[in-house]
């Protein structure tokens, strides 16, 4: 049974991946995926997490 994450989970994990991007450790791919399933969530739940986003879409350079 696959384990169900919380919007702060991956939202923790896209900055920790958008670091180890940063400094050409990992493909941007994590980073990008946990990015759009907590956008999802946050949507879902009515939650602000724009200035989160952009903060790690700006370590991503993106």
């Amino acid at each position: 049974m696959k384990e169900k994450h919380t919007m702060e989970e991956y939202l923790d994990a896209a900055e920790t991946y958008a670091y180890d991007y940063a400094h050409q450790k990992i493909p941007i791919d994590k980073a990008l995926h946990c990015l759009e399933e907590a956008e999802k969530i946050a949507k879902e739940k009515g939650i602000d997490i724009s200035a989160k986003v952009n903060e790690i879409k700006k370590i991503l350079k993106i």
